[in-house]
């Protein structure tokens, strides 16, 4: 993820706020959020996040590695 990319995306609080308000919108019970997993996956995706980047681990938890010139970042989905 490149450091634009990461400045006009991932960052845009307007996008991730409409990303967070879909995924509470479609609520899943607790270790079957399948939709939700999908929905997460393809949103980092549209950021450019690669597949080597993404990890899927217990059926629907999700890891993440993002590397850029930025100090780390954690970001918590939590659905």
């Amino acid at each position: 993820l490149s450091q634009d990319m990461a400045e006009s995306c991932l960052f845009n609080i307007e996008r991730l706020t409409q990303f967070r308000r879909k995924i509470h919108q479609n609520a899943e019970l607790a270790f079957e959020e399948f939709e939700t997993s999908k929905s997460i996956v393809e949103y980092l995706k549209s950021l450019g996040v690669e597949d080597s980047q993404i990890q899927i681990k217990i059926k629907t938890g999700i890891i993440v590695d993002i590397y850029g010139k930025a100090p780390p970042v954690m970001i918590y989905f939590n659905s």
